[in-house]
C-alpha cells in the first residue's frame, strides 16, 4: 500500500491522530508542559522517551523545568515561586538559615522596616531588601578611578609592604583622594567587603597612624 493511501486510513481524532502527526504531537507536548507536567509524565502519557520530550521542548524554546508553582515559606509563611523540580521549602536563604537557629526581629537600616534575622549576628548591618542595600552602597560618595587605585597602592607601598592579595581601601570612597589619612589596607578582598558590610573587620594598616 502506498504511503499516501496509508495516510488516508489514519484516524483524524484522538491520541492516534496526534501521535501520527508530528505537528500535532509537538503541540500536545507543549500544551502538557504548560500545564505543569514533568517530561517523564508527558512521556508516559504519549509513549515517548524523556529525551524526545526534551528535544521537542527545546526546539520550541521551552525549558522542561520552567514551570513554577506557588508555595508558602515554611518559616515566614509568605508565598513564593519555585521550580516544580526543586524541593524548596523556604522563600530565601535567610529563612532557611534562621529556621535552624535562634531568630530575632531587627530594623532595616534604611527604612526601619522590621525583618527577621539571626540573633547571633549582631555586628552585621540589616536591610529588608536589595533596594535598601543598594541605596546605601550607591549613596553617591563612591567615585571609581582606576588610575587613583594604582596611585594609592604606590603611595601605600612606601609605608607598608603590600602583597598582591592586599586591598587598598579609600575611606571616603573617593578613589582620587589618595591622602594617607584616607587610606586603609585590608588583608584580602573578603575582609574589605566584610568591612563595607559592617562586620567589624579591622584593616591591617591604617594611614592615619602615619600622618
Amino acid at each position: 500500500m502506498q504511503t499516501g493511501q496509508m495516510k488516508n486510513l489514519r484516524p483524524i481524532t484522538g491520541l492516534m491522530s496526534i501521535m501520527t502527526n508530528s505537528l500535532l504531537r509537538d503541540a500536545e507536548i507543549v500544551r502538557l508542559s504548560n500545564t505543569g507536567l514533568k517530561g517523564s509524565e508527558i512521556g508516559r502519557r504519549l509513549g515517548l522517551t524523556r529525551a524526545r520530550i526534551s528535544q521537542v521542548l527545546k526546539r520550541n524554546r521551552i525549558r522542561p523545568t520552567s514551570f513554577k508553582e506557588s508555595r508558602l515559606c515554611a518559616f515566614c509563611q509568605r508565598p513564593f515561586l519555585a521550580y516544580r523540580s526543586q524541593p524548596r521549602k523556604f522563600c530565601s536563604r535567610a529563612c532557611s538559615g534562621i529556621s535552624t537557629v535562634r531568630a530575632a526581629e531587627k530594623a532595616c537600616e534604611v527604612c526601619s522596616k522590621p525583618v527577621i534575622r539571626q540573633a547571633s549576628k549582631k555586628s552585621r548591618r540589616t536591610f529588608c531588601s536589595r533596594e535598601c542595600y543598594h541605596s546605601v552602597r550607591q549613596d553617591g560618595r563612591y567615585r571609581q578611578n582606576r588610575q587613583g587605585q594604582r596611585r594609592a597602592r604606590a603611595i601605600v607601598s612606601k609605608c607598608f609592604p603590600l602583597e598582591p592579595q592586599h586591598v587598598v581601601h579609600h575611606e571616603d570612597r573617593d578613589n582620587t583622594n589618595n591622602s594617607l589619612p584616607n587610606l586603609r589596607v585590608f588583608a584580602s578582598q573578603a575582609d574589605h567587603m566584610a568591612y563595607h558590610h559592617g562586620s567589624g573587620v579591622q584593616p591591617i594598616w591604617d594611614g592615619r597612624a602615619h600622618v
